[in-house]
Formats: structure tokens, C-alpha cells, sequence
């Protein structure tokens, strides 16, 4: 997977840069319609990729659980586990 922003990206595309383990990392911020069509465009959207704002990365605004039922999980057993993790969430988050 392709992390940093490619270089042929328009200057009017905004970008992130963040710490990571032995430097730097460009991430692609979407920001505006223009930029989710130009993403779409190239085939390189990516769904749940960051879950907080530029300028606060360390403070999420939500959690995401991606619950992928194994192929013997009825369905009736996978459409009760998003409700636990509601549940879940809410008692192990405090309200901000």
C-alpha cells in the first residue's frame, strides 16, 4: 500500500506529514469534493485510513470495529456482534 503522496499529485491536493518509525510519512489529506474525486479518479481510496483530524492525530474522533464474521457465522450471530461493540464502545470511551 502506497502511503506517502505521490509526487505527480496537484499542489492543490493538502497533505499531512507525520512522524513514523525511522522518519517521515506524506499522507494525502481529503479535504474537499475536488480531492475525493481526484482520489477516485486514481483508484486509491481507502476507507477508515485515519480516524482523527490533521491537528490532532493523536486524539481520534471515533473507533471503528471491522467485524468480518468468519464463513460459519450465521448471519443472525454477525448482526449481533455490532451491537456488543456499541456497547463496548460507549463504557470504555469517556464522553468528551
Amino acid at each position: 500500500m502506497q502511503k506517502n503522496t505521490p509526487e505527480h499529485y496537484p499542489e492543490w491536493i493538502t497533505r499531512v506529514e507525520l512522524p513514523k518509525e525511522g522518519g517521515t510519512v506524506c499522507h494525502t489529506v481529503c479535504d474537499d469534493s475536488a480531492t475525493l474525486v481526484y482520489l477516485a479518479d486514481q483508484a486509491c481510496l481507502t476507507l477508515h485510513r485515519w480516524l482523527s483530524r490533521t491537528g490532532r492525530i493523536d486524539r481520534p474522533d471515533r473507533m471503528v470495529f471491522d467485524l468480518d464474521p468468519a464463513g460459519t457465522t450465521s448471519r443472525r450471530s454477525a448482526r449481533r456482534r455490532p451491537s456488543r461493540a456499541n456497547c463496548w464502545t460507549a463504557c470504555a470511551c469517556p464522553r468528551r
